[in-house]
């Protein structure tokens, strides 16, 4: 995808415009320099989340005065099964040592259940950091 093509799509996903373009941009340097072999973004399950760290006040009647028990909790019981069906993941941004050619972890993002984390924004976020740390090695 050009860099129009990536900033249409976050566009179309309702990102303001500023962040939609730096999107874009970190989007086609990472292709290039994951074709170079240069770095590499890998998803592993996330052995440590909660529920409690999932689903925070997000369905608390205390908190959300505004919309009724009952519903709070039919979506709880909804994401709760969400959570099992789909897993619970974390993206680890790595980049490549140009000295050992050994992989070098730069950022990594956590509790994302599925796929969540694809164009997030914190997918890009991790991105951006090992694109910054692979040129501070070069």
């Amino acid at each position: 995808m050009n860099l129009e093509q990536q900033y249409r799509k976050a566009r179309a996903r309702g990102w303001q415009a500023k962040w939609a373009i730096q999107h874009a941009r970190t989007q086609i340097e990472w292709e290039k320099a994951e074709a170079e072999g240069l770095v590499r973004l890998r998803v592993k399950p996330d052995e440590i989340a909660s529920l409690d760290d999932l689903l925070g006040d997000c369905f608390n009647p205390e908190v959300n005065t505004n919309i009724h028990p009952a519903r709070l909790e039919r979506e709880r019981k909804q994401e709760i099964q969400r959570i099992n069906d789909y897993g619970v993941w974390g993206i680890v941004g790595e980049y490549k040592c140009e000295c050992c050619g050994q992989w070098t972890q730069a950022d990594s993002v956590w509790g994302f259940v599925g796929d969540d984390w694809t164009d997030s924004g914190y997918d890009s976020d991790v991105m951006q950091a090992t694109l910054d740390e692979l040129k501070k090695g070069q």
